[in-house]
């Protein structure tokens, strides 16, 4: 399921009838704190917390792009004021829209829509760029000639235990993994 509705009524079902699949693709939504909230901090983990359970993201506070370190620290302060307790995409993907805007505004020299227009369909930004922090668009932030986004792909997240700590790892695409895939055990 997409919506988080439907999914807290996913999960509880399939842990009322004891089916827990060895492999279980989810959206982020799912893993998201809300989530937890929802479904209880012991069935919320023993339902995302599996070998074989991902999901999908747009966003990763561990990608190892120097510039997603840099946004994330320059958030921080953000979250803690407003008790977020990680990045939420809707708000990483608006500061990647504010990013490329200001990016085009200089680029054009120009407030004419036509002008702008144009600079956008033109831009291109490799993930290189400071102005990219949204990986999921690698290798770079570009537009068809019909303005639909290219490269537009999710990463792929599992959730891990290392030294005791739970944490979210990028597992695909290989060029910005943070973790191997925990496969379940047969």
């Amino acid at each position: 399921p997409l919506y988080f509705g439907s999914g807290m009524i996913l999960l509880r079902s399939m842990d009322a009838v004891g089916w827990y699949p060895r492999l279980h693709f989810m959206t982020d939504t799912l893993v998201s704190p809300k989530a937890m909230d929802a479904l209880g901090k012991e069935l919320g983990i023993k339902m995302t917390r599996r070998p074989g359970t991902i999901f999908n993201a747009y966003f990763s506070e561990k990608s190892p792009l120097p510039q997603v370190k840099d946004f994330v620290a320059r958030a921080e302060p953000w979250m803690k004021a407003k008790g977020f307790p990680v990045l939420e995409v809707d708000f990483v993907m608006g500061a990647q829209g504010m990013l490329l805007a200001q990016k085009v505004l200089e680029i054009a020299g120009s407030t004419d829509p036509k002008v702008i227009n144009e600079t956008f369909r033109n831009l291109r930004v490799p993930q290189t760029d400071p102005a990219f922090i949204v990986p999921a668009f690698a290798p770079e932030i570009s537009w068809e000639p019909n303005g639909k986004a290219k490269n537009a792909n999710f990463l792929m997240e599992q959730w891990q235990e290392k030294g005791g700590k739970w944490g979210i790892e990028v597992i695909w695409p290989k060029s910005l993994r943070t973790a191997e895939f925990l496969f379940p055990p047969e």
